[in-house]
């Protein structure tokens, strides 16, 4: 069996989103809730030490401008519509309209930008939302297969099935 699909990204929402999941997953790796923890953990430790030795207000004003700003300035690139708004129409251009080929051996995603023949070695991870199926490969582009390309609902709900039952080791 094989499905053919085609859309493209809309908005900035879908777009930030899907940065927001690429980077999830790839972070997730590196940035574990462990590792964090425990990084957290040695330099609270530091910290305190150091104050403990000499206590003074203007090493606690370096201490949270030293965290806080880089801190602040990930946070906001990460999640801000202003960056992101230009990101997304660069994004526009260079991509424009993904068209996917899915069957049982491997997925194509193929735009502007490049053809992706991606099998079940190269995808790192394939996953679902409310409306949309994100593929994420492990060297070269991915995509986004909304709910909104397909004529209805069931052909849609028959893909997702068909990911889970032919591509469930990268689920």
């Amino acid at each position: 069996m094989e499905y053919n699909v085609s859309g493209e990204i809309i908005n900035v929402d879908e777009f930030m989103r899907f940065q927001r999941i690429l980077h999830k997953e790839l972070y997730s790796k590196i940035f574990s809730r462990r590792n964090i923890f425990f990084a957290i953990l040695l330099m609270l430790i530091y910290i305190i030490q150091d104050l403990n030795r000499e206590f003074s207000l203007q090493k606690i004003v370096i201490y949270i401008i030293v965290i806080g700003i880089p801190c602040a300035i990930v946070l906001l690139a990460a999640y801000s519509k202003v960056i992101n708004k230009k990101s997304f129409e660069n994004y526009k251009l260079i991509t424009g309209k993904y068209y996917f080929t899915i069957n049982e051996i491997n997925i194509n995603i193929n735009c502007q930008k490049g053809i992706a023949n991606l099998n079940k070695n190269n995808i790192r991870k394939i996953l679902f939302d409310n409306d949309s199926i994100y593929i994420i490969p492990k060297s070269t582009f991915g995509g986004i297969i909304k709910k909104r390309y397909f004529d209805n609902e069931e052909k849609y709900n028959e893909l997702v099935l068909f990911l889970k039952e032919k591509y469930f080791e990268n689920i």
